[in-house]
């Protein structure tokens, strides 16, 4: 295994992550994948790894600008890590070739649902930098339920809930989109810590890669969150949908 090429797939993760909140998961499962040569599992306990620290870089940025609403946050991450220990152990009596499939089928239902929007609700719901995230309503229950969901595919797909947090918040509970991504991050920290105790716990991870890539994406992830705060949130609606549907396209055709 070429452990050289880790730290410069961590800056490209890390890029990916800071800018589309999404902890980096459905950008490192493929390259675990296909660059360097892990199994299924392997490459989703340690994707996990990797995104808790990736996570923690992105989140100091949005912190800053205002991007993250805390009380949405924690409701989600509630049942999130529990919903992410679930997901641990499903995927650990899962057959690979049923986890790739639901991967796919998760990242292309929720990518061309990014693509096509939510009625254009971006203009619906407006919001500056100076505008307090706490004016933003949201239904608890759904929030609740919703973060148990986004733990599960979490811990069963290795993606850090991120792929599954930011569409939900944006079409079911009508967060504005940047404020998805930041928000997303603080969910993702912890449901990747509660996963990836219990893939470590089986075996399925290759730390000394999770370290490898760690360095570069936590290097890169600030940078990545920078342009997400500049950049219109219909641009950023529209890089996430193609990013889940190049992820979803690439784990169908990976052959074991």
């Amino acid at each position: 295994m070429n452990y050289l090429l880790a730290p410069l797939a961590g800056i490209f993760v890390g890029v990916g992550s800071g800018l589309l909140g999404i902890g980096g998961g459905s950008i490192l499962v493929p390259v675990l994948l296909f660059v360097f040569r892990l199994s299924i599992k392997e490459a989703i306990g340690t994707s996990l790894c990797i995104i808790v620290f990736t996570a923690v870089s992105a989140i100091i940025v949005h912190w800053k600008e205002k991007q993250v609403h805390l009380k949405l946050a924690v409701v989600m991450t509630l049942t999130g890590v529990i919903g992410a220990q679930l997901g641990s152990y499903l995927n650990n009596i899962t057959p690979d070739n049923i986890i790739k499939l639901i991967f796919t089928i998760v990242v292309v239902i929720f990518g061309f649902k990014m693509w096509i929007g939510t009625n254009n609700e971006e203009e619906k719901i407006p919001i500056t930098n100076n505008t307090s995230t706490s004016s933003i309503k949201f239904n608890k229950l759904s929030a609740l339920i919703l973060g148990l969901i986004a733990g599960t595919a979490s811990g069963l797909l290795g993606i850090g809930g991120a792929l599954i947090v930011v569409p939900v918040m944006h079409i079911f509970l009508r967060i504005p989109m940047n404020i998805c991504v930041g928000t997303s991050l603080f969910i993702v920290f912890f449901n990747s810590l509660s996963g990836a105790f219990g893939y470590i716990a089986r075996g399925n991870t290759d730390l000394k890669l999770a370290i490898l890539i760690a360095v570069g994406s936590v290097i890169a992830a600030p940078f990545g969150a920078k342009l997400s705060v500049n950049i219109s949130r219909k641009k950023l609606r529209k890089i996430f949908a193609v990013v889940l549907l190049l992820a979803g396209i690439a784990i169908l055709f990976k052959k074991s």
